[in-house]
């Protein structure tokens, strides 16, 4: 099988992402980074805290994402399948390290992390 060629992000594929955010129930954790966030808004932290409390901070939120990340194993697919000009079959029979690396290649787009900016602005 040929090495798949992943495309940038466009608009349409808003309504692939949109169920992924809602079944991986990612404004509970936006919600609870907010609300941690503001029990120190008047404290003036040192880095070394700021360092630990972002850390709790990401351990909750992917703690949210990975326990709700079997739901959404489908879409995941069928995101990549069309980012890749390929079929869901095709995307389901890659091996371990391609399809990891397509979902590395995905996460680290301009446009996937600007969604997710978006999204956490619409949610505060």
């Amino acid at each position: 099988m040929a090495k798949l060629e992943m495309r940038e992000l466009n608009g349409q594929d808003t309504f692939l992402l949109l169920p992924i955010v809602a079944k991986l129930e990612i404004s509970d954790a936006i919600k609870y980074v907010e609300k941690q966030r503001g029990k120190y808004a008047d404290e003036e932290l040192s880095q070394e805290e700021i360092d630990i409390v972002g850390a709790e901070l990401f351990a909750k939120a992917l703690e949210v994402i990975l326990v709700n990340i079997d739901k959404v194993q489908n879409d995941i697919n069928k995101l990549l399948a069309n980012m890749c000009n390929t079929t869901q079959k095709e995307i389901k029979e890659l091996d371990f390290a391609e399809y990891n690396m397509l979902i590395i290649e995905l996460f680290t787009q301009e446009g996937f992390k600007a969604f997710f900016k978006q999204l956490y602005s619409s949610l505060k």
